[in-house]
């Protein structure tokens, strides 16, 4: 963490507004990054230049956040062995080329370079970008340095230039610079931006590959095959193969216990925030909520103040609500406001997520003027998630989410609005049959059969349902329910055979997950039942 607090002090140093407050010249900000690299004293000491930081961070905390981040991940890459002379002649080398980029990015992110305009993360990665492709015969440095910005495009939200970058990484690791343990590292992040971008079939092929490579490379290497088990997880958890996804994150965990004193402290409870999100799913409640309770104790004990402790403050603050326990829930998600907030800023695409969360919490457990302000805080927070991210998956799910809570009669006009514009953009980004376009799909099938436009609503069910019982039976509630109404709808239409056809179907498809005694598969069966008294 004081390593971490000396990175940020040079780069608010060098990205500072106000002259006298900068470096001098690019070679003093060279001659600070060369101490950091030799962990020396910087000039920068964080006392003396706490009203850089400060003000500079105010107006630009993801450019200072985001040049920090450039440094670690590039000297993390560059860090020299002593084991073998070779790999440390190669490793000096990536150092060298490391400090150079980034004594070239940020002087060049300065406003003296810049004409005065305040520096942007965009304008940063741009320069970053432009330059990159210099490193072309230094492949080992170009790899790291790509590898960084595909990291900090995808924190960005910029998912198809990260990937480009990722992918451009991988190539030359897997040609030129034959680097298996970054090679891993790098596929575990392109693993995690796949499932993000709802590309599961490539997500799960590359964290496999990024497993394999772990193991190749021995069980010594804990922090690599730990991060492959766990990226795996991850994505056979989204691809809705919970049993799965619940064994590669137990192996995860077995593997980061392994590791001496920070790699486990850092590790051991970021992955049993994600093993108690998948346990949660399976239905096994208790012991979903005692491993977010020990993820989240061991997090605060060790000032964990990160993105991953809001995720796991906000996939907590999910169970509880949905238990009952919604104040708790609330200060869950206050909580992992004020962490994204300490990160990064209010407009961060991260902090604007949990100002959402805790909107729609909000409105969900209030009434009378306390809701309308929390829908209100909803609705805003949409609108700065369109704003920074544009219209893609994550804007899809907040329109969803809050067309979710307005369900009073006269909010059923703008419920229907979102879920139309959400179903619409959601078909183009992320695709027609991805799990989030299909539960739009089942939605708006549902409302609309719910308001006697049957047609309307049986023709988007007669696609949402069967692609529901193909692809995503794990999700069983949505498929449910949208089954249901299309049930109910093609008996409205004149048309039992098809209805029991659809509804025999789906309940077949999930019983043996669900059991066939389950509560939820009732409504279905009452439905089977009404059609053969009504045969009768």
């Amino acid at each position: 963490r004081r390593l971490r607090g000396d990175l940020e002090t040079i780069a608010g140093r060098a990205l500072a507004k106000e002259r006298g407050r900068r470096y001098a010249s690019a070679a003093e900000l060279a001659a600070d990054v060369r101490r950091w690299l030799r962990h020396e004293p910087i000039v920068a000491r964080p006392a003396s230049a706490f009203y850089v930081l400060r003000r500079f961070a105010r107006r630009h905390a993801v450019v200072v956040a985001a040049a920090a981040v450039v440094v670690v991940a590039l000297a993390v890459a560059t860090v020299v062995s002593l084991r073998h002379a070779a790999q440390a002649a190669f490793e000096r080398d990536q150092a060298l080329g490391a400090r150079e980029f980034l004594q070239e990015v940020l002087v060049q992110a300065s406003p003296d370079q810049s004409g005065g305009e305040p520096p942007t993360i965009r304008r940063a990665i741009d320069l970053a970008l432009a330059r990159v492709d210099r490193l072309a015969e230094r492949p080992g440095v170009e790899a790291s340095v790509r590898h960084t910005l595909g990291r900090i495009l995808a924190e960005s939200g910029a998912h198809d230039e990260a990937r480009a970058q990722y992918e451009r990484a991988v190539a030359l690791y897997r040609g030129p610079v034959r680097d298996d343990m970054q090679l891993a590292h790098l596929l575990g992040h392109l693993s995690r931006l796949l499932v993000t971008t709802g590309d599961l079939d490539d997500a799960e092929r590359t964290a496999r590959e990024a497993t394999r490579l772990g193991e190749h490379l021995g069980e010594e290497h804990v922090v690599v095959l730990g991060g492959a088990w766990s990226h795996l997880g991850v994505a056979q958890y989204a691809r809705g193969r919970p049993a799965e996804a619940e064994a590669s994150l137990r192996r995860a965990l077995a593997t980061f216990g392994r590791g001496a004193g920070e790699i486990a402290a850092v590790n051991v409870p970021i992955t049993e925030g994600t093993l108690a999100t998948v346990l949660d799913a399976m239905g096994r409640h208790d012991e979903a909520e005692r491993l977010f309770r020990s993820a989240l104790a061991a997090m605060r004990a060790n000032d964990q103040r990160t993105p991953a402790l809001a995720t796991t403050l906000g996939n907590f603050a999910t169970l509880l609500a949905r238990a009952g326990a919604a104040d708790e829930a609330a200060a869950l998600l206050e909580e992992a406001v004020a962490v994204c907030r300490d990160a990064f800023d209010d407009d961060h695409h991260r902090t604007i997520f949990f100002r959402k969360e805790l909107a729609l919490q909000r409105a969900r457990i209030t009434t009378g003027e306390e809701r309308d302000a929390a829908i209100a805080a909803a609705r805003e927070a949409l609108a700065d998630q369109r704003r920074v991210l544009g219209d893609g998956l994550r804007v899809v799910q907040t329109m969803s989410e809050l067309a979710g809570v307005l369900t009073y009669e006269d909010e059923l006009g703008e419920h229907e609005q979102l879920l139309r514009e959400a179903l619409e953009i959601a078909v183009e980004d992320p695709g027609r049959e991805h799990l989030l376009t299909n539960e739009l799909r089942l939605e708006l099938g549902r409302l609309l059969v719910g308001t006697q436009r049957t047609q309307e609503g049986v023709d988007l069910l007669l696609e949402g349902v069967p692609l529901g019982r193909r692809e995503h039976a794990f999700r069983s509630g949505a498929l449910i329910r949208g089954a249901e109404a299309l049930g109910f709808g093609l008996r409205v239409l004149g048309r039992p055979g098809d209805a029991r056809r659809e509804v025999t179907a789906t309940i077949d498809v999930l019983a043996p997950t669900l059991g066939e005694r389950s509560e939820q598969l009732a409504p279905l069966r009452t439905i089977l039942a009404a059609m053969d008294a009504a045969g009768r």
